[in-house]
């Protein structure tokens, strides 16, 4: 009896102490460690990042990183979007966490242009799914290319996009006009080209080939693709041949050319575009060590140096909306681990 007493005694003992040290697990004699604390996640600045702060757009005075909600510290860069609509700038981000292949898609409100930040948007949640590019249209629909398909994911429920005599292949970019009444695909941009130009009406959306003019016959290598106010598709050629001219062209719903970009630089358009976005009235590029801002038309407004980073920054990609501000995404590192937005003052 005495010993059953003291057995009693320690459980009880041992519960309680249990019970006060609750942060370690107790199983019998093995105590589980606790567990690391999350990384620190550094504010930009002072910029409001809370879910409640009212949206806003407008451009910067100066270069500048934003303030951002904390983010998985350790992930992959999928692709971005950004629209510009009744004074709200919203961007899209798609990743995914390391060696994952479903990727996520969550949504931003900017909320400060000097000090600039942003905060998750909790009404549009996540949405996930296998696909490699994104874009968005201003009334807040998203579609994604993935695997033979182009697919509305947001708002739900999800929307596949008919193929009328296409079959999607890889390295494919998506892009979405801003009033989300069609958009256009290329695929197979880093070998022969192909395009579809997509529709969307009530009923749903879907895809059929877009073949473009003679003038576009010798394209080699897309860099990007975006498709402004008027349901124009813009298409930046490039080349890992520095020294070959590289061209930009506007093509109408038709296919037929409507314009060719101006050159950046001297007589020739650029040494190696890596993308093209729409910012502000028209389209920014980014080439080697220099981004460059073109009207709607293609016409250079100026171009200027890329813009430098604090040390603490991998920058992706350039991502912007019409009418709205230009921003440059990639990860943090070190003492700012994380996504990272940098808006930049357009050109």
């Amino acid at each position: 009896m005495r010993t059953t007493f003291y057995a009693r005694a320690l459980l009880l003992v041992s519960a309680v102490f249990c019970a006060a040290a609750f942060e370690l697990a107790c199983d019998g004699a093995d105590v589980a460690p606790s567990p690391p604390p999350s990384p620190e996640r550094l504010p930009e600045n002072d910029a409001r990042t809370d879910p409640e702060a009212p949206c806003t757009t407008g451009m910067p005075s100066a270069t500048s990183f934003c303030a951002l909600p904390f983010e998985e510290t350790a992930f992959e860069m999928v692709d971005q979007s950004s629209t510009t609509k009744d004074g709200c700038t919203q961007l899209y981000v798609a990743s995914r966490g390391l060696g994952e292949r479903v990727a996520r898609v969550r949504r931003y409100r900017m909320t400060g242009v000097d000090v600039c930040g942003f905060a998750r948007d909790p009404i549009f949640g996540e949405v996930t799914g296998y696909f490699s590019a994104i874009s968005a249209s201003e009334d807040g629909a998203v579609y994604a290319l993935g695997p033979g398909v182009v697919r509305r994911i947001a708002p739900g429920p999800a929307i596949d996009c008919v193929g009328r005599d296409v079959t999607l292949g890889e390295h494919g970019s998506l892009a979405v006009a801003p009033n989300g009444r069609s958009g256009y695909v290329v695929w197979d941009s880093i070998a022969a080209p192909k395009f579809a130009r997509l529709s969307v009406s009530s009923n749903g959306c879907e895809l059929v080939a877009f073949p473009l003019d003679s003038e576009l016959s010798e394209l080699r290598q897309v860099a990007g693709i975006t498709a402004d106010a008027v349901e124009r598709l813009h298409i930046v050629e490039t080349s890992d041949d520095m020294a070959l001219d590289k061209q930009a062209w506007i093509v109408g719903a038709d296919g037929k050319t409507v314009a060719r970009y101006a050159p950046s630089r001297h007589d020739a358009f650029m040494e190696l575009p890596r993308r093209v976005t729409p910012c502000g009235i028209g389209t920014c590029v980014p080439d080697v060590g220099t981004i460059a801002a073109f009207t709607a038309e293609g016409q250079l407004l100026a171009w200027e140096s890329e813009p430098g980073t604090d040390g603490w920054f991998s920058p992706v990609a350039f991502v912007g909306s019409a009418g709205g501000p230009l921003f440059r995404i990639g990860w943090g590192f070190n003492q700012r681990p994380g996504m990272r937005v940098q808006i930049v003052k357009i050109p």
